[in-house]
């Protein structure tokens, strides 16, 4: 399901709490997030895209005002350096952060849609391998450490469930 706020691409309602996306534009920060309801921003991006032109950094969101109207984190991940310690932690931000977040990575598709499956394990009682196929069904970059951090990271969370 789209999120309210057609002008983010790759934007997905994982659940009332999270969705994802690509790069925001100042626009969204101003209007689409504030319609969405958005409380929360987790930037995904790391130093690296800091050369990309959609890149929208820290201090430009201070300098705009917009920091008072969202909570804003970054924290960096790289496309396919993932292990199941930083799946915890990802999560683990985002557990932390005021609802609703909106987390993204540059284009809206490899780190947010993994850490999206991710979130469809954990919040949403997903199996791994529907979360796998949707994240390569949205985000065709193939990735096979995704595929088995997702599947570790439900396994785990299925114990803790069990316990």
């Amino acid at each position: 399901r789209k999120a309210s706020g057609e002008s983010v691409k790759h934007c997905l309602k994982i659940s009332e709490d999270y969705i994802k996306g690509s790069q925001p534009r100042v626009s969204d920060y101003r209007e689409t997030f504030r319609f969405m309801g958005i409380r929360s921003v987790l930037d995904l991006c790391s130093p690296a895209d800091l050369v990309d032109p959609l890149r929208f950094p820290q201090h430009e969101i201070n300098a705009l005002g917009l920091a008072k109207q969202y909570a804003y984190r970054n924290y960096p991940m790289f496309v396919g350096e993932v292990d199941i310690d930083l799946a915890r932690a990802v999560i683990g931000v985002l557990e932390s952060m005021e609802k609703p977040v909106y987390f993204h990575c540059v284009r809206g598709r490899d780190r947010s849609g993994f850490v999206a499956a991710l979130l469809r394990v954990k919040v949403c009682g997903w199996p791994a391998d529907n979360a796998v196929n949707e994240r390569e069904r949205m985000h065709p970059l193939d990735i096979p450490a995704y595929r088995e951090v997702i599947r570790q990271y439900a396994k785990e969370c299925a114990c803790k469930k069990s316990t």
